[in-house]
């Protein structure tokens, strides 16, 4: 086997901390395809891109990015256990999901807004708990990684998003469902709820379940 760099690292901000591969694959054109994980100088927030190359061994072109965070969708929370209402700080994106982190909690709640009336929201479901000011955040605010892609014969995009670093303090790694018009998006979440999560009792579900394709084979349920 013959080893040597098949892909360099641009000069985009969003690539300034680093680049780490997620998945390759071989398109229905024939090209290569890797998608990866891309961070920005100071680590705090990663990103989705691909690049294409003819041949697995490269080289790839030049990166192009199809998600970033959703860095504005971060706030706070107040509301009811029972209750499907709660008060929001900010304005949400309409079903998709978000992380609701109470303090001295062991994990935080997913919660998914289908209606919003000035700052009051309304939810799928009711309250798990109730909440006064607590952090609420997209799931992806600060980091997204397509863990997973599939290009359909009418080139639509399907994938497996994993989303992660919502909260500095809170260990949830999920992962969304997502769908674009081409492999270079918009990509948008197409489930209102994450798709896949960690699974446990008391501290074990806040682990972190990574990226999903070593436990699961992804492709069998995009």
């Amino acid at each position: 086997m013959q080893a040597g760099n098949v892909f360099t690292q641009g000069a985009d901000t969003w690539q300034d901390g680093g680049i780490v591969p997620s998945s390759v694959y071989r398109g229905p054109n024939g090209n290569w395809v890797v998608t990866m994980n891309t961070y920005n100088a100071s680590l705090a927030q990663a990103y989705g891109a691909y690049a294409e190359a003819t041949s697995p061994s490269g080289a790839f072109g030049a990166a192009a990015l199809i998600a970033s965070p959703y860095t504005t969708q971060v706030g706070t929370l107040t509301g009811t256990a029972g209750q499907n209402t709660g008060t929001s700080s900010i304005t949400v994106s309409l079903n998709e999901p978000y992380m609701v982190f109470k303090s001295g909690d062991q994990a935080a709640s997913i919660v998914t807004p289908i209606a919003q009336s000035g700052s009051t929201v309304t939810f799928d479901l009711p309250l798990l708990a109730t909440y006064s000011g607590a952090e609420c955040a997209h799931v992806a605010a600060n980091a997204i990684d397509p863990s997973i892609i599939v290009e359909n014969g009418d080139g639509t995009c399907t994938g497996i998003f994993t989303v992660y670093k919502a909260f500095s303090d809170v260990l949830g790694d999920y992962t969304v469902q997502m769908s674009a018009p081409s492999l270079s998006g918009p990509w948008t979440i197409s489930s209102g709820k994450v798709f896949f999560q960690p699974t446990g009792i008391g501290n074990q579900h806040i682990n972190s379940t990574e990226n999903p394709s070593p436990i699961i084979d992804a492709s069998s349920i995009i």
